[in-house]
């Protein structure tokens, strides 16, 4: 019962960490239309953007430290009291580092897959590396 409390608390603090991401995009999108007004949303950051709109590289600018801080501030205002309040140590076991190295493996695994065929890609020239070639070049 104990292992699946910490299983679901391990989930919605993940959740958390997602919103705190979000906000960060979020108040950086706020900072924008603080400064230019609401009409960046239709313009700079509409669908397609303006890129070349100051609103918009302010926004690309903001975006990733505001990312930093709503998150910082999420673990250690809801991750770390969630984890003190029901005693879930992390790491605390080999059986955890373990399971943290495989995980890191199976990432770099699939991370230099992905690399690979990047590069099958450029070689190929193609659209897609997931679509075979024509058959008369399979030939040559």
């Amino acid at each position: 019962m104990r292992t699946i409390r910490n299983i679901l608390l391990y989930i919605l603090c993940s959740l958390f960490l997602i919103f705190g991401l979000v906000m960060g995009i979020c108040s950086s999108a706020g900072v924008c239309e603080f400064i230019w007004g609401t009409d960046i949303y239709e313009t700079a950051l509409g669908d397609p953007p303006v890129r070349t709109h100051p609103a918009f590289i302010t926004f690309i600018i903001l975006m990733t430290p505001f990312m930093i801080i709503c998150v910082t501030g999420v673990f250690f205002l809801l991750v770390v009291p969630i984890f003190s309040k029901f005693h879930i140590r992390v790491l605390d076991s080999p059986q955890e580092l373990k399971t943290i190295r495989k995980i890191c493996r199976w990432f770099i695994k699939h991370l230099e897959n992905i690399i690979i065929l990047a590069e099958a890609k450029k070689e190929l020239g193609s659209d897609s590396v997931l679509v075979p070639p024509p058959e008369e070049d399979i030939k040559k």
